[in-house]
């Protein structure tokens, strides 16, 4: 499914992989970067990661553990390109595509500036589509955050 889809999707696929090629030295640093990409086309704006609640931070912790969890499970079945592998199993491409899916898109929601603009923003959008966004929106969040965390004056251990 993820390495077999229509045209459009064929076409957002090399987009992200020119995203990704490129992200040592040009992955999007800032929101406007991002939303200057392509395949951000219409994101609507989202509380930035140098604002999230410890609350909130922790929950994207969470979110981009079962991200992780299942585009490493794609990953070793082939599933994410190349040759499938003989753990491949096309009902659990279809469930792990969906749950990365379901848990960074309910983060995603719940952080946007506007639901009604971020569900405009994914509708009408292919699963495979859906699950390439929510892995580059989680690598951003992901980067930012760890600068945003790395600005701030850490306590230090008792020695």
């Amino acid at each position: 499914m993820v390495a077999k889809n229509t045209a459009k999707s064929t076409e957002n696929i090399e987009n992200v992989e020119a995203v990704e090629t490129e992200a040592s030295n040009t992955f999007p640093e800032t929101w406007n970067e991002l939303k200057g990409n392509p395949l951000f086309e219409g994101v609507p704006d989202m509380v930035q990661a140098a604002d999230f609640s410890p609350t909130v931070s922790a929950r994207f912790a969470v979110m981009r553990a079962h991200v992780q969890e299942r585009a490493d499970l794609l990953d070793k079945m082939g599933a994410l390109g190349g040759d499938h592998t003989d753990s491949y199993d096309a009902t659990a491409e279809v469930i792990a595509v969906a749950e990365t899916i379901e848990y960074a898109n309910y983060f995603y929601e719940s952080i946007a500036v506007s639901e009604e603009a971020y569900h405009t923003w994914v509708k009408g959008r292919t699963a495979v589509d859906m699950f390439y966004l929510m892995l580059l929106l989680t690598r951003f969040y992901e980067r930012a955050l760890g600068k945003s965390s790395a600005s701030k004056v850490r306590f230090e251990t008792a020695e």
